[in-house]
């Protein structure tokens, strides 16, 4: 009976070192993902910032065309 004890009790020890581990493992997991979704949505800010820097500097460069085009015609007419 003590053979059988001994091995039900190494059995339980090993699946409770399996479960911390795969415990950890998670944990370690979740840190990772928060920390890649962190730098995801860092990088997506930033293209969000330059792409409105961009889409002002196109604004800003239509009107100046259109203003200097509507100085064209006028001096023309």
């Amino acid at each position: 009976m003590t053979g059988h004890c001994a091995v039900l009790l190494a059995a339980l020890a090993l699946a409770g070192a399996l479960g911390t581990g795969w415990v950890a493992q998670g944990w370690r997991a979740d840190a990772a993902l928060a920390q890649l979704r962190q730098e995801h949505t860092s990088v997506l800010t930033d293209i969000a910032t330059k792409t409105q820097a961009a889409a002002e500097a196109v604004r800003a460069y239509e009107r100046q065309t259109a203003l200097a085009l509507a100085a064209a015609d006028k001096k023309s007419t």
